[in-house]
Order: C-alpha cells, then structure tokens, then sequence
C-alpha cells in the first residue's frame, strides 16, 4: 500500500530514457561549480526534494497577477509595461529614469515593485547600497530604474534581454532583476530548463502511518458486504461466510447458523471478523501478550539495534515495524549490562523515552521537525563549515590590493576565501555555538530564555543612594503580618498577589517630575501604597537642567563656569521641585519627600495651583510642616523637626543647612541615571537652557520592575511603551507584575530562587537568575537588537593586506598575561598531564602539553574595529575613538582585559592626504608596531591627545593648515607617554614633505603618496568589504557592526559603558572559540599564525602570536554570526509554537552537549561512521532515541538517508522507557524521502519518487491510514478506492491498496496584537481577516483568537493581500506593521502595513538585495495596497509556510468599541480573557449564580495572558438576557464523518433533515475528514434534494496540545474551533451528528431562545435502567464536579456563534481543554466532557429532554416524542450501528438509504466513464462531476492543473438552492 503525496503545479520530471539522466547531470555539475563544496553534495537532495518548487510557484502567481494576460516566454517589466523586443530597452529605460525622477521629486508614478527574495545582477552599485542599507535616492544619486526580467534560461528569448539588461545594470542606473518563470507552454523550447516540468509535483518530507483500530465498535460499512452477498447469491457462488470447512471461524459453523437463523446474517459477518482478528492477535502475539511481557520491549529494542552491523537501518526495521516484532521482542532476554546503563543514565538526569538531537552542536527540535526547514538548516552548516575550511584568498599583489578590497562586496563567500581551518577544528568551533549568551551577565538569562533584557541598578547601596524609597516591605511595620517566604508565592492562584513581607516586586519610577503623567502616576502610586499592594515603590527624577550642564562639562572641561548651578530665582521649575525633594529626603527620609510629591499632584488636580511649577514652594512648605509633626525616628529628622516651614524654605533657596549638598547629590544621580541608560544624553541646544522650563513632557515616565523597564500609559494612552495599555499607571505597572509573578513562580518552583538565594535579597537574586546588564541601550542588547544587528565577514579585513595597517591596543601585554596564566596553571598542568599520560599514554599527555602551551598567552577573544574619520569638523569620530579609549583603560576588568582595539581610521575624503591628528596616531600605533613603544605607553598618549579639545580641533584640520606649534604640543604629550617624540615628529614632516606639491603649491592626491597606500587599501577594505560611507563612524565588534554617525544621516551616541554591552553581546561564543583556537594552535600550528615563542619573555613574539590568534578569533566567531543571522528560521508551525514553549536554544544545545559527553561511553550508545570517512562530511549527528516512539520512526529514515547522501557521521544513544504497561506503538509507519540518494546514483540521474509504501501488513487487521504531514501543509485525500478509516486488506482486491494524497493549502499563520496607546500587546479578539489579491481581496477569511493572539489563513505561495475584513474590523481598527513581505519570520516589521520589502534580507539572497527591497513599488504599501491602514502584502515562498506578526491600532475615537458589538447594542457581560485590572482577592470559582458579582479575572500563565483554568463568567442572568437571535431564513447545520459508514451515514442525516425542515437549509461539513467519493456525491446529493453546503476545515493550532487518536481529534473539531470555523455571517449553528436522524422542522431548534447561553445541549436521559451502570456522571469525580447540574449529551447542540464569540467561549475551552487533556486520564468523551466540565461558568441551555433521544440511554417509552433519534453506541451490547439502525428507526432509515445510495451509484457510474480506464479517482474528475451537478461556479473543487491557481472569482456564501461552497480553497 503506497501513498505518495500530491501537490500540483510544476512538477517531478518525467525523465525519458536518456536524455532526462543527461540534463540532470548536467544542472547537476554546472550548479556545483557556483557553489562551496559542501553545498555541492547537498544540491541533489535538494532538487531532488523539489524544495525550491514554491518559489518558483510564487514567481509564476507574482507574474501573473503583476502583468495578467503577458504570454511570452520572456519579458522584461519596466516602469509599469512590459516589452519583449531588446531593441525597445533604451528608449523604455529613458522614459523609467524620467519618471523615477519624478518620484524621487515626490510625484507618485508607477514602477515595479521588488522584494527580498529578488535576484539582483550584483554591480558596484547594488553591492556599495546592499552594504549600506541604503537605497540610491538617500545618497542624493539618481534613483535606480528597476527593471524585471522573468524568463527561463534555455529559451532562445532569454539571452539576447539578460545580455541588453546586464549592459545597461553595469552602465548604471538600472537595478537588473531576475525572476525564474517558464510558462507551460514554453517548456518544450527550454531544453535542460524545462527538466522537472510537467506532471503532478510529488513531494518529500510526510508520514504516514498505518493505525491498528480499536474495533470494540465496529464502524465497518456493510454495503460492499450485502452486495457481494447479494451478488454470490444470484451467481450461485459461495457464500460470503463460507461452505463446509472454510465456514469454521474457531469453531463456530457460520454457514450452519446463517441457514437457521437468516435474519443475522450481517451480525454474523460481524461476529466472524472478530474472531478472525482474535485469531489474528494470537497468532502475531500481539493480542495474546500480557503487561508483563511488555515490561522490557524498550529495552529488547535498543539491544537489537545497539548490536546490529547496520544500527540505523534495524532501528527503521524496529520502530517502523514494531507491531508485528513485539512478539519476538518480548520473547528476547535483555543483557544486564545495558539495562544498568539504561538504569544509569536515566538516574543521573536523563528523562526516560526523551528524543533529543544536535546537529553539529547545536540542538534540533526532533518532535516538531519539518523536513523543507531541516534541509534549509542543513544548507547553511555546509555554507559555514565551507566558510571555516576554506583556503584564504590569495592575497593580491600590491598594485591590486584596493581594487580588490573594493570588490570584495561582490565576492562570493567562496570566492573572498575562508579561514583555512583544519576539519577538526572546524568541527568543535562549529560545536561551541551553544556557547552564545553565556557571557557574564548574559541579558537573556538562563541562555537567552528571557525574551526582555534586565537591567540591573547597582547594589543595595547603589541604588539605596540615588533612589528615594517610598517603602520597604523587609522592615515596615506595616507589612509584618504577612508571610515572609517565597514558596508561598506558590499558593497564589492565578491572578492574585500575594501579600509577602518582603520586596519581592521592586518598582523604581524614572520620571520629570512635574509633567502630567509624572503626577498622574504619583497619585496613582500613593493610592496604591496606601492600599497595601505588596509592592516596593522608588523614584528617581530626570531633570534635564541639570543633565544639561553635566553634558556640558564632560564635552567642555575647560567651560567651568558654564556648569555652575544657577540661582534659585533662574533655576527652572523641575530643578527646583529636585531640590526640594532632595532637601525633604535629606532631612526626614524617603516618605517624607514622596509627600512633596503627592502634594505638588493634589495643588495641580484640584486647581488650587495654576501650574506645577508654582506649586513647589508652596508644596515644600506643606510637605516640610506635615514631616515636622510626626518626624521618623532618628536625631536628624528631630532637629529638623524644630525647623519651622518657612526657615526651612529660605534654608532651601540659599543651599545651606540641609541643601548644601543636595546639588552634587543631584549631579551625581544625573550621571548615574546617563551611566545606566535610563535617560538620553541632553541634546547640544539644551545644555545651556539656564533659567527656563526645560522640562520635554512628550514622554511618559519610565517604570523599572525587578529589572524589566518601559514607559507607563497615561489614561489617555499615550505613553506606548512596555506597560500596559490606556487604563490608567496602576493598571499598567499592576499588568507588568502578573507576568513577573509568573516568572517567579517558576523559578521557586524549579529550585532556582529560595529564601536564601543572593543573601535574602529577593531584587538582586532575581536580577542574578535573568543575567542583567549594567547599562540598558536597546540598540546593543535585547531581542530587537539581536534580530536588527548586521554582521560583517571579518576575514577580508583581518587576514587581507589592510590588515597591515591596523595595530592593536589590549589592556594587558601578552607576556604579563602570560607569566600569570603560567603561575596560576603550571601545577594544575602537570598534575592534569600525568594523569592523562597514565590514562591515554601518549595522546593524553600531547593534549595536556597543548593545554599549557595554550595557557602561556592571553588572548583576547573580543575585537573592536573602531573606523572613525579624525579629521574634520565633526567631532563624532573622534568622540568615538575617545571612548573606545576609555573603556579600554577604565572599564570593566571581565570585558576590558578580554578585548582589544583596532583603530581604522576612515576618511571623509580619502582622496586627501590625513590630518596632522590621524598622522599623530597612526604615529603612535605605528611605535608600538615596531615595538619602540608598549602599549600602556600608546593608550596613554592617545588618551591624553583626544581629551585636550582645543589642541584636537586643530590638529584636525586640513594637513596644509596644521602648524609646527600644535604639532609640538602634541610631541611633548607623546614623550610625557613614554614615546619616541622625535620619531613621531619625524613622521610628520616626512608626511608634509611628500604630500607638497613642487614650490608648495598645495598638496598631492593620496593615491600619488607612496607612503599612503596602505591607507587607501584601509579605506577601501572599510567602505568596499564592510560597506561603511567615507567618514562614517562605527564599530565592528566581532563582525556586528554598531553604527556610531553617518554623514549627512543617523547619529548614535556610543560610550565606553555601552563596549561591556557589545563584548557581552559577544563574548560568550567567541570566548571559546578563543581557547578552542589556542589548544588546536598549541597542537598543530594554525595556517597564518605564528609559532607559539619559545621562551616565555619574548614579548614581540608573544604579541605577534595573541595578535594573529585573535584575528582568527574575531573572523571565526563573525563566521559564526553571520551563519546565525543568514540561517532560516524555524517553519511556521514552530514559530506559532513559540508563544507557547520555548524553542531549543543555545542553553539546550549545551546541556544536551554535556549529556551526550557521558552517553558517548555508555553501552547504550553507539557510533555510526559516515560513508566518507571520519570528518570528511562535515555533518555530525547526536541523536537521543526511544527506539519505539514516533520521533524514532520518523528520524530514523530521515538519518538513513542523510548518511546515504552526505555521508554524515553518527553517535546514536537509546533511550528507551523501562516497565512499559502498554503497547508504546500501535501504528505501522513511514516517512516519505527521496530514493536513490546516494552520491553515484545521485550523479547519474535523478532521486526517486517519495512515496510510502507498507509490506507485510496484517491482512484480517482493521487498520486506519493516518497522514502525518508538516504542521504548515493541509492535505486531503486525492484518490483513494477505499475506506482509508477501516482498512482491511482482507477485502481488498489482491490485498493492494493505493492511496493519493494531494496538499491542498500552505498554512499563513501568525500573531495580531493590538499596540492601542501601549505596548502591552493585547489580542484584538475577534478581529476578522481577509486574505485574496487585488483582484479578489476575499478569498479566505478568519478570526483573530484570543488565545496567543493566533490567527491562521489557507494560502499557497505567491504574493497575497492580508485585508482587515470590511465593517467592524475595519472601522474600529487600523494596521501599523506586518512581517508580510519578509522572508524570515521574525525580521523586523514593516511600518505602515506592508511596504514592498521594507525589512532587510538576508546576506544570502543575493548582493544588492538590500538596495532595491524598497525600490519601487507604487503608492500606498505596493501592489494592491491602497491603503496601508487595511491591507499589508503577505509573502508565501516556502513549503514551510509562514508565521507573521501583525500589529494593528484602534482609530482615534475608537479605543472603547468592541469589534464584536455593534454599534448601540445593550452592554453584557463580556468576559475578557485579557483583563486589565486583576485584583487582590477574588472567588475562585464563582458561580453564575451567586448574588455578588464575581470579579473578572486577570491574566495567567497558559497560553500566554489568560486568566484561571475556567475563565470569567457565562452571562447574564436568564430575566436579563437578551431576546432570542432569529439566525436568518438559512438554518446551519454543521457536521463532521470520517470513514465511509459514517459518510453513509451523513448523508441519510442530511436527507432526514432536508426533509422535515421547511426552510432553506445549509450544512457546514469539516472537510479535514471526507473522502475522495464523499466529496464527490455531495453536489449531487445538493442538487437533487435542494440543499446548500460549504466546506470548512481548520489546521489544529501547533501550541494546543494535540490528540493523536483519530477519533479524538473528530471530537475535538466538534468543540474547540467553533468560533474561528465560520465567517461572522453565521450567527447561529446547530450541530448534528452524522448518525442521527431527525424527525422534525429544525428551525423550531435554530430559533429558540436559549436565554444568553452561548449554547443548548440536551441532557443525558436516565429512564433505559439496563445501562444505569455506565453512567459515569452518576457518581465519583463528575458527580462532585458537576454539582447538581446535568451531564449533556454532544450529539446535537445548537450554538449562539455571536454569543459565543461574545462571551471568548472558544478561547476559555481552548485554555481548559489545554490543561485537561495532558492528563491521558482526562477527557474520555473529550466532545461532550469539555463542555459539561465547564458548564460553571460557560453556561448550557437544557434542551428538552424530546430533542435527542438514543436507544443507550432512553427508555421506548418516550421514543414516540423524539425529535431527533442518534445512534448511540451501546456500551453493553456494543451492536453494530447499522444493524441498530435498521431495528430502531427502520422503514424510514431504509428509504432514506435508499435514496442516498441511488445517488450515490449515479456519481459513481459518472465517475468510471469520467476515469476512461484510469484505475483512480483524480481531482479533475471530482471538479467536472462538482461542475456539472452544482452549476458553473458553485462548486469547490479545482483541477490538478488549478491547485495553486489565483481565484477567478470570490468565493460564493449564497449560491442557488443546490449550491456547493468550500472555504478552504483559493
């Protein structure tokens, strides 16, 4: 049985008998040549896994939706038109630059719009803008005509365009753009382009298993039986049961008893396939073994595998096979040896049955892996590894030097060279990645776990000395009762805060203080204080005043008297009230001066003020006179008690008494407050604003929260920060505790924060746990800035000639570091060396000798590349230098003592000779260079030049206006230093000499001073290789690239408190690499690195040595980087999961590093080597299996293939669970992948088809075909002739069976948050969605949940426009951003809804992506946007789908509607899952019914911010509930059936219904489930019995803990998706199950009033006694649960959508369902329990008991009232359903079969002369049977060749009366 995957649109080649085989060849090598050598191996699998197809697919859907109706085989797009005729390029390109031209000028004109994933002819241009960032129309040059070509290579047409366009793109002012297109009809002239073409496109990369069925209730259908009964009867064949002996069954004469009693014949059949399964089960030992034999089949398992010659391909054998082997393996004895190691590793910390793997070192998600994403994460290790091993780039000779480096921004990573590493080497650099973020003080904590970055304040006396505390929960009276331990905060139910005496939450307030919002929240915390919130308030206030005169004095340190105070009539008003406050603090403490405070808030809120500043004097005298009255302990406090007010104010004016020193004071907080990054420096027009208000109110305070900051909201929404949003500062810092709340509580949990942690202080043992900064900048830390951060390639520099010029300064001299590296290590080194001698001989103790070899030098693993121009007016560079000087002396020993400086000096005009500045360093560096100078000596020197701003100025003009006398000067500095004065003098006239033209008649160029040229191949290198600008200020930390000033553009401040920041940011990885790099050194010399020295005090041969290593250092970790940043990211399905756990991460990828270390020597781990030999892959696997778990039986293929084509190594250490209780598989599984992957086959001709294919399968075995498929992909059988849910291959025709699947859509998922006036990211619930295309914008739509914000959409790739839906959406809110157009998920958003490209591509895509993503694009957001408030441009590139994030705003006026209220309707009882306001104390589950109201409930810890396990409230009291929605003049039926019995039965509960209902009906059928015959006999059954139908399906969301029955997950469709399943048009929908029958007029259900219950369930009825025992709800658990409320039935509901949705029912269920069904235990009857469940407070109507009736649990006595009878499956007598259908409802079920079969047998008939002898049902005949029963444009489905075609039309909601509909294709 074979089901190969199916998707349509170009396509698997159909290779012919040689000439198929000879293109692929040759692609195959011509495509191995552009690429690194490793790749090359890759490209076979790769196009032989068809991985590019959806982009090729979504060029085809771009071209045709850009330029409809364009037919030729090649064309080019140009400024709106199209052409095909070379000879018409010039004039088209004239007319482009015209009308760019006009754009640039601001005039709107038309022009083709380019995106990331754009091919752009790579020039001088597009590479110097790519490495800019930059686009032409900023630099002030004529913007660059795009110009697109879409063709194929091969086709006659293509080459004379390319050649006219490649022409004009080198001319300049063209941006040259391919795009790959061939047109069906132009594949037979595209030769070799056209292989692949044509045919269905059969993919890679899906499972499918083959279940065995639980067949306790048989849901075989009986019709292929009767009929095969029938039809022996009348031939006067054998009967079905048998004759003579073979009618037998264990003993049983059937044929007998059929002949006796005639009327059983079908439960006879039934009862002869359970003995025949019975049997079966014996006979494979699967039905006979017991719990105990069971107990060790993990551990047969691994022993199997563990001693098989070939490990992998026996652990396939086992795991994808096991159902029929666990017989033999229960039988087999387990050695002790690796039971004990099993035993061992689970002890030491290994969780048993976990499935873990690394993939050159770091850690791959195996139980979400998806097989396209796995392959793009394997093309970039190759590209890295390449990188690593690489030869260097021969160096070029001098003449060449510059040209080459400014070429190098065109280079390929294969042309520029790699770093020459050895394999191994190679090999562990590429394993210490997990090293990232494990730098003190990393900022992401935990390994970069926290997505916010912390900062830390300082210690306790730090903070205690700036900070004035309003309170202190450790030692206030006050806060005494309350308990004082941590674990308490464990009992806290969520939502609550617990009152712990002790400063758990820790609130610093930043703030001007007489702003508004400053005072709003200064009353906002007074209240809160005095309401006993447990909460630590502080305060800390920014006074721009006196910032001012501090910027003042550290830029001008001779302008003394320009930093002096002011008097106090001249000083501004916040300087004022500072002082005042300082004063008050001062003199009676913290609370006091908070009084002031309050005071000034109160004076202004009441109107007794007119202003705040008016206020202060006032304020003070009231705040000083309350303290006096009731002073705080302390003689201090008491002798300013006898101080009157008003002394106290002239006290206060004059700066005596206790103000004397509140100035400084003030000063030094302004300066801790610029040090810690919590203020912006004061701007250059603010420093002397002396005696005016220079208070900037624009901001919103900034509050400080246990180390996470952000700004507060006002309640007029206008802080739009961290926070919270628009309720008010309360609510906002109470928003921000409930998360911290729930971070705490894990880290108790966990064991990770206890009472005694960090010494009791509770602050800075959290601040320790999140590895906080010293210094906040959010441009050099945190999420953004890793996601925004560009790195460079450093190997062109550092080990390119301009590495000549560039000289090092690092704090410590390589020999001190060394004599003390030697001192600390010599013991430990020899005593670790005899022990690895004794223990691995001769190869011990190399290594222990490489490791005290290695010891010897300190090498410095971080480098600064500090390129400033220091000639000029501008002061920026040189600013920049000053600092980077400064961290190097001053800052912090663990980040100065590990990093180095380059000094680059990169000139505004570089074609000038250098300023007598620049000659002086590079003087100073050139000293140290020849060892004439050290470098403590050069540091200091340059120090002392750059802070004398007078001197520094001058020195900086032009060479030709520099005199003698400041070159003098700067000689004395120098020889003050230690330096050689003469020889740097000498240097300088030697420069003026040569730069002097003949008769000093002005200067040379640089490039004719021969003394100069290494100058200009250091310009070049900096502008050409790093793509920095002439002049341009920046620092290139490891490869990251921090730009400082840009001429002309942005300008950044960066100071030597932000370098521990960069070294932070990097060190972690680049720290190992370090030593990783000295070990390797210290055994085997590195190429280009000099010998370790010989003797210990040759410095100048240390120094070369630490230099040329840490070059190695810098351009290996950039490498690495830089391979992070270009590497795809995770598919859609694991970014939507994000939200919900966290992805394995550097942290994980160590820990698992250190685990696999120990399983490496134990018996249950063993080596795979790779087919070419230890290292020559490049691929090293570390795989932790259970051998019998689903991730086993999907890798284990996987790894198969991956030594197959790549050779990759392999350590596979079994992990299997012991004691098993049950079956672990009970599935039979494959995984599709390529065939024929090994190199020689794969050289010749293409890999094989993927297809799945089961032998040996057991034929009497009710088995159901399960498709596992990548979370982004939505498949639906295509062909399938049986019944794929009971399979049975006994009944099959030669016990084949073939199945085809077909990918229907690619899932757009993603994230909509609402920023409304805060940045708290709140869901915007209900919010609908279209998505379509310009043409047709409403294709799909859905609705935003509240659950993770989650939203998800059919798609297929292309370019698509993601709308907010007309009406409410639309009204109320508009779009700010999107990753639509990204092609990586969490680049950065695009403003203003969607801009063509607006987010930066990778490095990968191409030189000169960068430079034409925003180039043109049309008006508003690009192609379709009109608007860019409404609609963003979405991208579908990849088979991974997509995830996106999607921000969208309330309009002004808008912020208090609700999207799901219209407009005037009664205000109810809405529950909001997001709460703003929690409170203290709640009920915890309060009912409906209690008088008082139950508080809603704030946010929890599931599924991000929803609040308790049962959430909210359910509605309104019945007598206030709002009268019954009608639900229109159309009843919805909705309803679900998998397997063909149940699809029998379907339609026979559809027939019932179209027959008793009077109006119109329209039934909602989940399509996830249908069949291929189901689909295909529903417009015929529409037609002929006049009903409407709409297809519907949902993807089951990744963060949602998933069912793996079948059967579960059809019950859980049932419940959990209801309100994102159909469009907002429903308002009302009854469910009915398939094997119901209804007996009355639905619309009597449809529109009875249910009196605000969002939905109506029948209760269970308890009149049938016999099954009294079953009745679960009766007693135990649901009993006490349910509390006298009935237990309903699931089997027909009707639901109140528009309540539903009202009320986040869906949302809550989601969020019980969630917590419940992790427990296996939980949710048995997952449909119907899951309501009942949280019944307390999502509220169930009863319906009358007459609605629903079954057989199971009624009585006959009321089954004349039934309205609806259902066949409940009887738990005691277990009848088949349609022999009970037959006996309970009977004439009737018998004639609406009838006619459901009639129908049925004329489709079929239809579709086998459709078929024209094909054995197979396929999509074209299901679309001309839907087209010819439906009508033209009613029906669903699309062709194989339309799959993936834009719609023609929108789809249809009405449609006729036999109308068909499907919403789940495009």
């Amino acid at each position: 049985m074979s089901s190969p995957a199916g998707g349509e649109g170009s396509a698997a080649a159909a290779e012919g008998a040689g000439g198929g085989d000879a293109c692929w060849q040759r692609l195959t090598a011509e495509a191995t040549r552009l690429v690194s050598p490793s790749v090359g191996k890759l490209l076979p699998l790769v196009l032989g896994s068809r991985q590019y197809a959806a982009k090729l697919a979504m060029v085809a859907q771009l071209a045709a939706q850009l330029h409809p109706g364009q037919q030729s085989c090649c064309f080019v797009a140009l400024g709106g038109a199209t052409l095909t005729d070379p000879a018409q390029l010039p004039a088209a390109l004239a007319t482009a630059a015209t009308a760019a031209a006009k754009s640039a000028e601001g005039e709107h004109v038309e022009a083709e719009q380019l995106f990331p994933f754009d091919h752009v002819y790579p020039t001088a241009a597009t590479a110097a803008a790519a490495a800019d960032g930059s686009s032409n129309s900023s630099s002030g040059k004529p913007p660059a005509v795009p110009a697109v070509l879409y063709g194929s290579p091969g086709l006659a047409c293509f080459s004379p365009l390319h050649a006219a366009l490649k022409a004009a793109a080198e001319a300049g002012g063209v941006t040259y753009v391919f795009r790959p297109l061939l047109q069906p009809h132009c594949e037979s002239a595209a030769g070799c382009a056209a292989a692949g073409a044509g045919g269905p496109l059969l993919l890679p990369g899906w499972g499918c298993e083959a279940a065995l069925k639980n067949t306790e209730y048989s849901a075989l259908d009986d019709k292929g039986k009767k009929e095969a009964a029938d039809k022996g009867s009348d031939a006067g064949a054998e009967d079905a049961l048998g004759a003579g002996e073979g009618a037998v069954v264990r003993g049983f004469r059937l044929d007998v008893l059929a002949a006796r009693k005639p009327a059983l014949r079908q439960e006879l059949l039934t009862l002869r396939d359970q003995l025949l399964t019975a049997a079966e089960d014996e006979a494979d030992g699967s039905g006979s073994l017991k719990v105990w034999d069971i107990a060790d089949v993990g551990l047969a398992a691994a022993q199997r595998v563990l001693g098989s010659s070939d490990p992998l391909a026996l652990l396939a054998e086992v795991s994808q096979n096991f159902p029929g082997l666990v017989s033999s393996l229960s039988r087999q004895p387990v050695n002790a040896s690796l039971r004990s190691a099993v035993a061992a590793n689970q002890a030491a910390g290994l969780s048993a049955g976990a499935n873990f793997m690394l993939l050159n070192g770091l850690a791959v998600d195996v139980n979400s892996l998806d097989y396209f994403g796995f392959l793009g994460r394997l093309r970039a290790e190759m590209r890295l590894r390449d990188a690593l091993v690489s030869p260097p780039a021969p160096a070029p000779a001098a003449a060449d030097a510059t040209a080459a480096a400014a070429a190098a921004a065109t280079a390929t990573a294969t042309a520029a060279g790699g770093l020459g590493l050895p394999g191994d080497v190679a090999s562990a650099v590429m394993a210490l990645r997990a090293e990232e973020g494990s730098a003190a003080g990393g900022g992401g904590g935990a390994g970069g776990a926290e997505a916010e970055t912390r900062l830390s304040l300082g210690s306790a006396s730090t903070m205690d000395k700036h900070v004035t505390w309003l309170n202190n929960l450790d030692k206030d009276a006050k806060y005494q009762r309350f308990g004082r331990s941590v674990n308490e905060l464990l009992s806290v139910y969520p939502g609550r805060l617990k009152p712990l005496g002790r400063n758990i939450f820790t609130a610093v307030l930043v703030a001007q203080p007489l702003c508004a919002a400053s005072l709003e929240l200064a009353a906002a915390v007074e209240q809160m204080w005095q309401g006993g919130y447990p909460i630590r308030f502080g305060v800390v206030f920014e006074l721009p005043a006196v910032a001012g005169r501090l910027a003042t004095s550290r830029r001008y340190p001779h302008l003394a008297g320009a930093t002096q105070a002011p008097a106090w009539e001249d000083m501004d008003a916040s300087e004022r009230f500072g002082r005042a406050f300082a004063t008050l603090r001062e003199a009676f403490g913290g609370p006091a001066a908070w009084r002031l405070w309050s005071k000034v808030a109160e004076l202004v809120g009441s109107g007794e003020a007119a202003d705040p500043g008016s206020a202060v004097e006032t304020a003070f005298k009231a705040a000083w006179a309350a303290a006096a009255r009731s002073p705080p302990p302390g003689a201090r406090a008491k002798a300013a008690a006898r101080k009157a007010a008003g002394d106290a104010l002239t006290m206060l004016q004059e700066g005596s008494g206790y103000a004397a020193e509140v100035g400084l004071a003030l000063t030094d907080t302004a300066a801790w407050l610029l040090g810690r990054g919590l203020v912006a420096p004061a701007p250059a027009g603010q420093v002397a604003a002396a005696g005016e208000d220079a208070e900037d109110c624009s901001q919103a305070p900034l509050v400080w929260m246990n180390g996470l900051s952000g700004r507060s909201a006002g309640r007029g929404g206008g802080g739009g920060g961290l926070m919270g949003g628009g309720g008010g500062p309360a609510e906002d810092l109470l928003y921000k505790l409930m998360g911290e709340m729930q971070r705490m509580q894990e880290w108790v949990y966990f064991g990770r924060l206890a009472d005694d942690t960090a010494g009791g202080d509770v602050l800075q043992a959290v601040l320790g746990l999140a590895g906080a900064v010293e210094r906040l900048n959010p441009r050099l830390v945190g999420p953004a800035a890793a996601r925004s951060a560009k790195v460079l390639p450093l190997a062109p520099l550092l080990r390119g000639p301009a590495r000549q010029q560039l000289t090092a300064l690092w704090r410590d001299s390589p020999a001190a570091a060394g004599a003390s590296a030697a001192a600390d290590d010599d013991d430990d080194a020899e005593e670790g060396g005899a022990k690895a001698g004794k223990k691995g001989g001769k190869k011990g103790a190399a290594a222990a000798a490489a490791d005290k070899k290695a010891k010897r030098l300190h090498v410095p693993a971080v480098t600064h590349v500090v390129a400033a121009d220091l000639c000029g007016d501008g002061n920026e560079g040189r600013e920049l230098v000053a600092e980077a000087l400064r961290f190097l002396a001053d800052g912090p020993t663990s980040a100065a003592r590990d990093a180095r400086l380059l000094m680059a000096p990169n000139p505004g005009q570089p074609q000038q000779p250098p300023c007598l500045l620049e000659a002086l360093a590079g003087g100073a560096l050139a000293q140290l260079g020849g060892g004439r100078a050290s470098r403590p000596q050069v540091l200091s020197f340059l120090r002392k030049l750059l802070s004398d701003g007078p001197l520094v100025s001058r020195l900086a003009g032009p060479l030709a206006a520099g005199s003698a006398e400041e070159a003098t000067v700067a000689a004395r500095l120098a020889e003050d230093a230690g330096l050689d004065s003469k020889a740097l003098l000498g240097g300088l006239v030697a420069l003026a000499d040569a730069a002097l033209l003949p008769g000093g008649r002005g200067l040379k160029p640089s490039s004719a001073i021969p003394q100069l040229d290494g100058r200009g191949r250091l310009a070049a290198a900096l502008t050409g290789g790093l793509g920095l600008a002439p002049g341009e200020a920046a620092v290139v930390t490891n490869g990251r690239l921090t730009r400082v000033y840009r001429p002309g553009g942005e300008h950044h401040e960066l100071v030597a408190e932000d370098f521990p920041l960069l070294h932070m940011a990097t060190a972690g990885v680049a720290t190992a690499v370090s030593a990783a790099l000295a070990r390797a050194h210290a055994a085997a010399p590195l190429p280009g690195v000099p010998p370790y020295p010989a003797a210990s005090d040759d410095a100048a041969a240390a120094a070369a040595t630490t230099d040329a290593l840490s070059d190695l250092t810098a351009a290996t970790a950039a490498a690495l980087a830089a391979a992070a940043a270009a590497a795809p990211e995770a598919p859609a399905a694991a970014a939507a999961a994000a939200g919900a756990q966290q992805q394995l991460g550097p942290a994980a990828s160590k820990q698992l590093q250190t685990v696999l270390s120990q399983l490496r020597k134990s018996k249950s781990a063993v080596e795979v080597p790779g087919s070419g030999g230890a290292g020559s892959s490049g691929l090293r696997l570390e795989v932790i299996l259970n051998p019998l778990s689903r991730p086993a039986q999907r890798l284990s293929g996987l790894l198969l293939a991956l030594r197959q084509a790549l050779g990759a190594e392999l350590l596979l250490a079994l992990n299997p669970q012991r004691d098993l209780t049950e079956m672990p598989l009970k599935s039979y599984y494959r995984y599709a992948l390529p065939q024929g992957l090994a190199p020689a086959a794969a050289a010749a001709s293409a890999p094989g088809t993927p297809a799945a294919h089961f032998a040996r399968l057991p034929p009497r075995r009710v088995l159901t075909l399960n498709m596992e498929a990548p979370e982004s992909w939505l498949l639906e059988p295509a062909a399938a002739a049986h019944d794929l849910d009971n399979l049975r291959l006994e009944d099959v025709p030669g016990e084949t069976a073939y199945a085809e699947f077909e990918l229907d859509s690619l899932m757009l998922t993603g994230s909509c948050v609402d920023v409304t006036a805060s940045g708290r990211l709140t869901p915007p619930r209900g919010l609908q969605l279209h998505l379509g295309t310009p043409a047709a914008p409403h294709l799909v739509d859905t609705l935003v949940m509240a659950n993770l914000a989650y939203f998800q959409l059919k798609a297929a790739p292309g370019l698509w426009l993601l709308s907010l839906a007309p009406g409410r959406s639309r009204e109320l809110y508009e779009l700010t951003a999107s990753t639509g157009t990204s092609l990586y998920d969490d680049d950065e958003e695009s403003e203003g809804g969607g801009g063509g490209g607006e987010e930066e591509p990778k490095e990968e895509e191409g030189a000169g992506a960068k430079a034409v993503a925003k180039a043109g694009g049309g008006g508003g957001g690009g192609v379709g946007v009109s608007d860019p408030g409404v609609s963003t441009q979405v991208l579908i590139s990849s088979f991974t789908g997509k995830h996106m994030i999607l921000r969208v705003r309330k309009r002004p006026g808008m912020e208090d509607e609700d999207v799901l209220k219209q407009g005037g309707e009664e205000e109810e009882d809405v529950i909001e899952i997001d709460p703003p306001m929690p409170e203290l104390e709640e009920d915890e589950y309060a009912d409906e019914d209690d008088e008082a109201p139950a508080a809603k409930k704030p946010p929890g810890s599931l599924l991000g911010r929803v609040s308790d396990m049962i959430m909210g409230k359910g509605g309104k009291d019945a007598a206030a509930a709002k009268k019954p929605l009608p639900g229109g003049d159309v009843i919805n039926v909705f309803t679900v059936a998998s397997g063909h019995m149940y699809e029998r039965l379907q339609k026979i509960m559809i027939l019932s219904v179209v027959r008793h209902t009077k109006s119109k009906v329209k039934f909602w059928i989940i399509k996830n489930y249908c069949s291929p015959q189901h689909r295909a006999v529903l417009p015929a059954l529409a037609a002929a019995y006049g009903f409407e139908y709409e297809f519907v399906t949902y993807k089951w969301p990744t963060w949602l803990h998933k069912q793996t029955d079948k059967q579960r997950l059809i019950w859980a469709y049932k419940i959990l998706f209801l309100d994102v399943l159909f469009p907002l048009g429903v308002e009302r929908i009854i469910f009915v199950d398939s094997d119901q029958v209804v007996r009355t007029d639905l619309a009597e259900l449809y529109h009875m009033d249910i009196r605000g219950a969002p939905y109506a369930y029948t209760p269970f009825c308890d009149n049938n006694r016999e099954t009294d025992e079953y009745r679960f709800w009766k007693g135990g658990f649901w009993r006490d649960h349910l509390q006298g409320k009935p237990y309903h039935i699931s089997a027909l509901y009707l639901v109140d959508l528009k309540r539903f949705r009202q009320l986040a029912a869906g949302d809550q269920l989601r969020v019980v369902y969630d917590q419940l069904s992790k427990d296996p235990n939980s949710l048995a009857n997952l449909d119907q329990d899951l309501p009942n469940y949280a019944q307390h407070n999502i509220k169930i109507f009863s319906l009358p008991q007459e609605w629903l009736w079954c057989e199971s649990w009624c009585g006959n006595s009321t089954k004349h009232k039934a309205k609806t009878i259902d066949l409940c499956n009887n738990p005691k007598t277990k009848e088949p359903k349609l022999t009970a259908a037959r006996r309970i409802i009977g004439p009737l079920w018998e004639e609406l079969d009838g006619q459901q079969e009639a129908v049925t047998r004329e489709v079929q008939a239809r579709l086998e002369a459709a078929e024209s002898g094909l054995p197979l049902l396929t999509g074209a005949a299901e679309a001309a049977v839907e087209a010819e029963a439906a009508g033209a444009g009613a029906g669903a489905g699309a062709g194989p060749e339309e799959d993936w075609a834009v719609g023609d039309a929108p789809q249809q909601r009405d449609g006729t009366a036999a109308g068909g509909a499907d919403r789940t294709e495009l």
